[in-house]
């Protein structure tokens, strides 16, 4: 009985803050950096969440920082709701939030995959030990279902200029070959993916695009993890 009052107590909306001002910021601990931006946390009252991942209650006398627990190496908030009389509990993967609210989705992604585009992160999530630099905005990037498994095998991305090997992300790389992320993958990743030219003693897998197949890059794929006994 104790512990049902307790629950509704931490649930009361009396002494809740629906509006986040600059007290209510310093009250937490002031700003992670000068440019991190809160906005409302989607579907949740009182509560707000930054480009940095970071989640603010106004649901106390003294606005607080919340801090996410931890699942298959992802983090994650919950908050309790009153459902007639019954608590109940709703759950959010903070990076899937933050991507919502602050990562715009790519003008190469097709207008077919907009309803099923996943979260990627560009620095590869640690379950082992999670960081709280992986939900940060600029570690975040929508991608289409379909090809998330394949940019995950993807560990470096390195095209030829000049003469020179530039590393670049998968998109800067397509744009510079002159095809797309989909076909990008397509061809080295696909289920119908080509050779590579040829390969060497670092691990580097080298491509040719273009019409005249003319320009090169190369890949180094991810090393497959031993699974653990």
């Amino acid at each position: 009985m104790q512990e049902e009052k307790q629950k509704k107590k931490r649930c009361n909306r009396k002494s809740r803050s629906y509006v986040l001002t600059n007290k209510m910021v310093i009250e937490a601990g002031g700003l992670l950096a000068t440019d991190e931006v809160f906005l409302p946390f989607p579907n949740e009252s009182a509560v707000w969440i930054s480009n940095y991942g970071r989640i603010l209650s106004g649901r106390h006398k003294k606005a607080k920082i919340l801090k996410p627990f931890i699942k298959n190496g992802y983090h994650k908030i919950r908050f309790c709701y009153s459902d007639y009389g019954k608590i109940k509990r709703k759950s959010y993967l903070v990076h899937r939030v933050v991507a919502e609210l602050f990562v715009p989705i790519g003008d190469w992604i097709h207008s077919e995959d907009i309803d099923t585009l996943q979260v990627h992160h560009i620095k590869a999530v640690d379950r082992d030990n999670p960081a709280q630099e992986q939900d940060y905005a600029s570690n975040l990037q929508w991608v289409p279902k379909q090809l998330h498994h394949a940019i995950d095998k993807i560990h470096k991305i390195q095209v030829q200029s000049n003469g020179e090997w530039r590393q670049k992300n998968f998109v800067k790389a397509s744009k510079m070959l002159g095809v797309s992320p989909y076909q990008f993958f397509g061809k080295i990743c696909g289920a119908n993916k080509e050779l590579p030219l040829s390969r060497d003693r670092n691990g580097w897998e080298y491509y040719s695009f273009g019409s005249e197949q003319s320009k090169l890059c190369r890949i180094k794929r991810k090393e497959n993890k031993k699974s653990k006994k």
